[in-house]
């Protein structure tokens, strides 16, 4: 079996979670664009505009809390810069940080989050 790349998977990981707007009206999902390759020059403008390093994939509100999801692929690692973003956001109550990979389905990885967010 082809191992899927991330974007494939925050794909199909988004789409499971936005499918759940409908159900919970205060429920928001976007991504953040914090990887691929950029020029020095597009990488200059994106950190004066207040890009930083290690930011989650995906965020996600509800509820009054937040999950900051980071999918990997099934042999990646966090970074330093998102080890060090997932200790600020659990140092905050009401968030929660999450990393998963494609050992969870992305309808699981959903589940997850909505039961985080708004309890059984």
């Amino acid at each position: 079996m082809e191992q899927q790349t991330e974007l494939e998977y925050q794909n199909k990981v988004f789409i499971e979670i936005a499918k759940l707007e409908f159900k919970h009206k205060d429920l928001y999902i976007f991504a953040v664009p914090n990887g691929g390759k950029r020029d020095l020059i597009e990488a200059k403008r994106m950190k004066a505009g207040g890009v930083r390093p290690g930011v989650s994939d995906l965020i996600i509100f509800g509820n009054s809390r937040a999950v900051f999801l980071e999918l990997k692929t099934t042999k990646g690692k966090q970074s330093g810069f998102q080890r060090l973003f997932e200790l600020k956001v659990s140092l905050n109550k009401g968030f929660k940080y999450m990393l998963k990979n494609p050992a969870t389905k992305p309808i699981d990885c959903a589940a997850e989050v909505i039961e985080w967010l708004y309890g059984k």
